[in-house]
């Protein structure tokens, strides 16, 4: 768990343009970096031993490391976007359009690599249990 401290200190250096966090978890070496999504827009990315791997992105599954569970950003879709459901339902209506499709209101859960805004990622991490702070910045923690 993170101390108020500590959480202080990882949202003031992950606000910063540059800003580089090193955390242990669970063996792993966790490093996050402001990252750059698209022309003007960035992210912080969060990398699992120095990498983060295209095969643990995407739909949350039975296969998807545990490691990514926790520490990467969970958020839901709507398996159907709600426009095309109002259209179906309009076309055929709300009984025959369950029918057509029984998973109209389901949504999907996706894992993502990247936080937009530094309280959010700090607010996930200050609840996971043996998190250990490496360094913050340049500085090293003792």
């Amino acid at each position: 768990m993170l101390s108020k401290e500590q959480k202080e200190r990882l949202t003031g250096e992950l606000t910063g343009l540059f800003s580089v966090v090193k955390l242990r978890l669970d063996g792993h070496e966790i490093t996050i970096n402001r990252v750059r999504i698209a022309e003007n827009k960035t992210a912080l990315g969060v990398y699992i031993d120095g990498e983060i791997k295209g095969e643990d992105i995407g739909p949350l599954t039975d296969e998807t490391r545990a490691i990514c569970r926790k520490v990467w950003r969970h958020r839901q879709r709507s398996l159907y976007k709600p426009g095309s459901v109002a259209k179906l339902v309009k076309e055929v209506g709300k009984r025959r359009a369950r029918k057509i499709a029984p998973d109209l209101d389901k949504k999907i859960t996706l894992i993502d690599p990247t936080f937009n805004t530094a309280g959010s990622l700090v607010r996930q991490f200050s609840r996971l249990e043996g998190l250990e702070v490496v360094a913050i910045g340049v500085e090293q923690e003792a």
